[in-house]
C-alpha cells in the first residue's frame, strides 16, 4: 500500500474522519487516503440490512440524528434527506412502563396521581431538599438532587448500577451532569430544532461523503501497521484512541463498552418502540433496540423483526471503547497526552477517541467542520497546497456523490475479527470483495465524467443501488467475472460510479475506475455517429448505394439454401444502401454466431478477424467475395454492416475512422481514452477475462488485447473507459450535445433512435439479445418500441447496444437515464449481467 502520494491521511472512517476527507477533497481538490481497521465505513454509525429480517439495523446501537446547528443540518443534506422521525424512549421498572426522559407523565405515573407542573416541581424539590442536607458526595447524591428519591430509586439507580457495574454511591458525581426533568407532557427524547433518520440509512451518507474521486478508502487496515509509510510532510488526521497513538506511555484511559445480543423473532413487532430501557438491577441488560420502528415509512416484511439486547461493562484493552469514564485520573492522563501532541505537528487529533470525549453525531460533524477550517486548511496552505475550490458555506458546496470504488488487495490478517451477525451481508453490500482477494482497498480515480449528485436528489434509493454491490460481490466471489466498472447518470448528473474486483485475474491487479475495456460492438454506435455527421454535411445520405463507394458490393450475390443443403446464388433484388448498413439489413453477417441458423455462417469470418489479418482494402475485398445471407432490406441480420460503414466513412472523409472519430466525437466530448490502438500507458489498464470460461471451462480470450488491428473496424475494435462512454451516452441523451459541444442535431439523434425496421423487414433483434424482446432497431442501436415483451424494465424510446466482451450501455429518455457497464466477460455470462444490471438499476428508482 502506497501512502506517500496522498496529501492527507485520515485515520478512521466515522463522522469526524469522513467529514474531514470530504472537505479536503471537494473544497481543496486534494487527495485523501482514509484508513479504518474495521471492514466497513461509518464508524459506530454504520448500518446494514439484517439478513434474516430485512430490517436495517445499527450494528453499534441505535443512532438518532438531532442537532440545533443549521450548518450541520445543511451539510448533511448534501448527502441525504431525512424522515420526520421523532425519537421516544420508554423505561420498564417494577413491571410498569414509564416515559423517558422524565416528564410530567413520568412523575404522575411514578407517584400514582395526577399533578400540575407546579405540584410536580414541589414534590421533587422537597425530596431533593430532604436528601441534600449533607451535600453532594457521589453520583447518587447528585441524581437525587436533580430528580428526587422516588424517581431515582425507580428509574436511575438500577440502570446506573448496571451501566457502571458499581454502586452509584461509589461513583463520582462528576460522571453525570444534572438530570433533566420536563414539567410538561412533552415526551420527545430530544428537544433539538432538527431531528430525523437518514432516508436511506447512515451507511449511504458515508458512501456519499467518501465517494469523491480524490478519496481512497482502505478498510481492514490498522494505521499502526502502515504508519511508517507516511512521510513527515503529510498531514495525518487521527481519530483513533489518543493513548494508543503514544504507545500508552502515560497509561490506559478508562472506557466503558457495550455488548449486543442479536435476536430475530417471528413477530411483526416485538416491543412497540425503537428503544426501551430496563431500570431494574436484576435484569441483566440495560435496554432493547428494535430497529424497524426507526423507519415506519418503510414496507418491512411482516412477521419477522430483529432486536438487540444491550449489556454495559468496563472496556478491556481488546474491547471497542464506547464511553469515556473521565475520572480525575483520566483527565490528568489526558492532559499529559495532549501535551505530547506538540511533538507531532503533522498530526491533528479529533473525534470521540482522539479527543477522549463523548460526541453525538452532530457534535462530531460540527467539530470536524471547524477542525477543517481552523487546522487542516491552514496546514495545507503552509505546505504550499492552495485551495482549488472554496465555497465557504456548506449549502453551496458542490455535491460529491460517487460511491466508493472497490478494490481487492491487502492481507487477510485484518479480517480476523470476532463473528458479528450479518457480517457477510455487510461485506457484500459495503465492500464488493473479489474472490481472489483476501482484504480490501480503494484507489484514487480520475475526475468524475459528469457532475456528481446524491442518489436521492435524482430519484434513486441508496439501498436499491447497493444491490449492485451485493450482486457483483456474489459474482466475483463465485469467480464468474473478474471485475466490473459501473456508471449511472440521471438528469445529466453522475449518481453511481464504482469499480469492483480485478482488472487482471491472473496478476491479481485491482480494477481501477479508469480501466480500459475492449468495447467490441459498442464501437458501432460511435461509428454510426461518425457517419451521421457526414450525413448532416450532405456527404453521406442514407439512400446512397454502398457500391458508389466500393463498387464490388454491386456484384455480390445472395446465397439461398436449397433443400439438399446446396446454395443457389441469386442476384440482389435491390442494392445495398447506406441505410441498410446502419440497421443491419445489408445481408452481411458475422461468422460463428450461435443466434444465426444460416448455413452461410461458416463462410464468414468472426467479427475482428479481418481487422487483425489485413487493412481496409483487404477487408472489403474479402467480404465482397462472400454471398449475402438475405436480400438487402428484408431481414435484420447482425454482422459486418457497421464495419463497412466505417470503411465508407474513411472513403468519404479521407481519414482513418479513428482519426475522424477523435477529431469529431472523442476529443470534443473529452473521451480521453477512446481509441482503436491503445498506447502503452492505456495497455496497463486493459481489463482482462478469466483464462477459462466460468460456464464451460473452455479457454477464452479477448484477442484484441494483445493483437493489434490493421484497420479501424467500426463494428468491434475500439477501446474506452466506462467514464468515456458515459459521456458519449449522455451526449446522445441530450440530443447530440454535451458541455456546449454539439456533435449532432437533435433531429438527427431523434432519427437515429427511431425504429427503422418496418413491417416488411424481419426483426431478429431478440435473437442477438434475448432480453430485448419488443425492441426494433434504429441507426446502430436497439430501440424499445412499446410496453411489455422485453424481459427487462424500461420505457418506449429506450436505446441500447452491448459488446461481445461484456460491455453494456442503455439510455432511457423518459427517465433521463444513462447506464454504462464494463466487464471482461466474453462468454455467454455477459447476457446474464446485462439483464441483472438493468433490473437492479430500475429497481432502485423511487421516483
Amino acid at each position: 500500500m502506497q501512502l506517500d502520494g496522498f496529501d492527507v491521511v485520515v485515520v478512521g472512517a466515522g463522522f469526524f474522519g469522513a467529514v474531514i476527507a470530504e472537505q479536503v477533497a471537494s473544497r481543496l481538490g486534494r487527495s485523501v487516503c482514509v484508513l479504518d481497521r474495521r471492514p466497513h465505513i461509518g464508524g459506530n454509525a454504520y448500518s446494514e440490512l439484517d439478513p434474516d429480517s430485512g430490517v436495517e439495523v445499527h450494528r453499534y446501537g441505535t443512532h438518532i440524528f438531532h442537532t440545533n446547528s443549521e450548518t450541520v443540518w445543511r451539510y448533511l443534506h448534501r448527502f441525504t434527506e431525512f424522515t420526520g422521525y421523532r425519537h421516544r424512549v420508554f423505561t420498564v421498572a417494577n413491571g410498569r412502563v414509564y416515559s423517558m426522559p422524565i416528564n410530567l407523565a413520568t412523575v404522575c405515573a411514578a407517584f400514582g396521581r395526577v399533578m400540575s407542573p407546579d405540584e410536580a416541581r414541589a414534590v421533587i424539590a422537597a425530596e431533593a431538599a430532604a436528601h441534600g442536607a449533607a451535600g453532594i458526595g457521589n453520583l447518587e447524591d447528585k441524581a437525587i438532587a436533580s430528580v428526587g428519591r422516588t424517581l431515582y430509586d425507580l428509574l436511575i439507580r438500577g440502570y446506573t448500577q448496571k451501566q457502571w457495574q458499581t454502586d452509584p454511591r461509589e461513583l463520582s458525581a462528576d460522571i453525570i451532569g444534572r438530570l433533566p426533568v420536563r414539567f410538561t407532557f412533552d415526551d420527545r427524547y430530544f428537544a433539538d430544532r432538527y431531528e430525523g433518520m437518514p432516508l436511506d440509512g447512515y451507511t449511504a451518507i458515508f458512501r456519499g461523503m467518501l465517494g469523491h474521486p480524490r478519496i481512497a478508502v482502505h478498510l481492514g487496515v490498522d494505521y499502526f501497521d502502515v504508519a511508517d509509510r507516511i512521510n513527515p510532510r503529510q498531514l495525518v488526521v487521527y481519530t483513533g484512541p489518543i493513548d494508543r497513538f503514544f504507545g500508552y506511555a502515560c497509561g490506559h484511559l478508562g472506557w466503558r463498552t457495550v455488548d449486543f445480543a442479536r435476536e430475530v423473532h417471528d413477530v411483526a413487532d416485538y416491543q412497540g418502540a425503537a428503544v426501551i430501557n430496563y431500570a431494574d438491577a436484576e435484569v441483566p441488560f440495560t435496554r432493547v433496540h428494535e430497529f424497524r420502528h426507526l423507519h415506519p415509512e418503510r414496507a418491512h416484511a411482516q412477521g419477522r423483526t430483529t432486536i438487540y439486547r444491550e449489556y454495559s461493562r468496563f472496556a478491556g484493552r481488546s474491547d471497542e471503547p464506547y464511553y469515556p469514564i473521565n475520572t480525575a485520573a483520566d483527565r490528568a492522563m489526558l492532559g499529559s497526552y495532549r501535551a505530547m501532541t506538540a511533538s507531532r505537528p503533522n498530526v491533528i487529533f479529533g473525534g470521540r477517541l482522539g479527543s477522549y470525549k463523548y460526541l453525538d453525531m452532530h457534535q462530531a460533524i460540527g467539530a470536524a467542520l471547524k477542525t477543517f477550517e481552523h487546522e487542516v486548511e491552514p496546514f495545507l496552505a503552509r505546505q504550499g497546497m492552495p485551495c482549488v475550490t472554496r465555497p465557504r458555506a456548506a449549502k453551496s458546496c458542490r455535491p460529491c456523490r460517487r460511491d466508493l470504488i472497490l478494490r481487492a488487495a491487502g492481507n487477510e490478517r485484518h479480517n480476523k475479527s470476532p463473528a458479528v451477525p450479518g457480517e457477510e451481508t455487510m461485506r457484500k453490500i459495503v465492500i464488493a470483495a473479489a474472490a481472489a482477494a483476501t482484504s480490501f482497498a480503494f484507489s484514487i480515480a480520475r475526475a468524475a465524467p459528469l457532475p456528481e449528485t446524491s442518489a436521492h436528489q435524482v430519484g434513486f434509493s441508496e439501498r436499491g443501488l447497493a444491490r449492485l454491490d451485493d450482486f457483483f460481490a456474489r459474482e466475483i466471489a463465485a469467480k464468474r467475472v473478474p471485475g466490473a466498472v459501473v456508471a449511472i447518470a440521471r438528469d445529466g448528473k453522475l449518481v453511481y460510479y464504482k469499480a469492483y474486483g480485478q482488472l487482471d485475474p491472473v496478476k491479481g491487479t485491482p480494477m481501477p475506475i479508469d480501466a480500459v475495456f475492449a468495447l467490441a460492438s459498442m464501437t458501432k454506435p460511435m461509428a454510426a455517429v461518425a457517419g451521421l455527421t457526414l450525413m448532416e454535411q450532405g456527404k453521406l445520405p442514407l439512400q446512397a448505394k454502398v457500391a458508389e463507394f466500393y463498387p464490388a458490393f454491386a456484384d455480390m450475390k445472395v446465397g439461398v439454401q436449397q433443400a439438399d443443403g446446396s446454395l443457389k446464388m441469386e442476384p440482389q433484388a435491390q442494392p445495398i444502401f447506406i441505410h441498410d448498413l446502419y440497421r443491419h439489413t445489408s445481408g452481411l453477417m458475422y461468422g460463428g454466431r450461435p443466434d444465426s441458423s444460416s448455413a452461410l455462417a461458416r463462410l464468414y469470418p468472426d467479427g475482428t478477424a479481418p481487422a487483425v489479418e489485413g487493412d481496409t482494402a483487404a477487408f472489403i475485398d474479402r467480404i465482397t467475395q462472400l454471398p449475402l445471407v438475405h436480400q438487402p432490406g428484408t431481414e435484420f441480420e447482425y454482422g459486418f454492416s457497421i464495419d463497412v460503414l466505417g470503411a465508407v466513412v474513411e472513403k468519404v472523409s479521407g481519414q482513418r475512422l479513428g482519426d475522424y472519430l477523435a477529431a469529431n466525437v472523442w476529443k470534443p466530448l473529452g473521451m480521453k481514452d477512446a481509441t482503436f490502438h491503445p498506447a502503452d500507458a492505456q495497455r496497463a489498464r486493459l481489463a482482462r477475462p478469466f483464462p477459462n470460461d466460468p460456464l464451460t471451462g473452455k479457454p477464452q480470450a479477448i484477442k484484441l488485447l494483445d493483437t493489434p488491428t490493421r484497420f479501424d473496424c467500426g463494428g468491434a475494435c475500439s477501446f474506452a473507459t466506462v467514464g468515456d462512454y458515459l459521456r458519449f451516452g449522455q451526449m446522445l441523451l441530450n440530443g447530440g450535445e454535451l458541455d456546449g459541444k454539439r456533435i449532432l442535431s437533435p433531429k438527427t439523434v431523434h432519427h437515429m433512435m427511431s425504429n427503422h425496421l418496418g413491417p416488411e423487414i424481419k426483426n431478429n433483434v431478440a435473437a442477438v439479445e434475448p432480453h430485448r424482446g419488443g425492441f426494433g432497431f434504429g441507426l446502430s442501436v436497439a430501440v424499445r418500441t412499446g410496453e411489455g415483451l422485453a424481459s427487462v424494465p424500461g420505457n418506449p424510446g429506450e436505446f441500447t447496444w452491448n459488446g461481445a466482451y461484456g460491455t453494456q450501455f442503455f439510455c432511457d429518455p423518459k427517465e433521463r437515464l444513462v447506464v454504462v457497464v464494463g466487464t471482461a466477460a466474453p462468454g455467454e455470462l455477459r447476457k446474464y449481467y446485462r439483464e441483472n444490471v438493468q433490473d437492479i438499476v430500475y429497481g432502485a428508482m423511487v421516483k
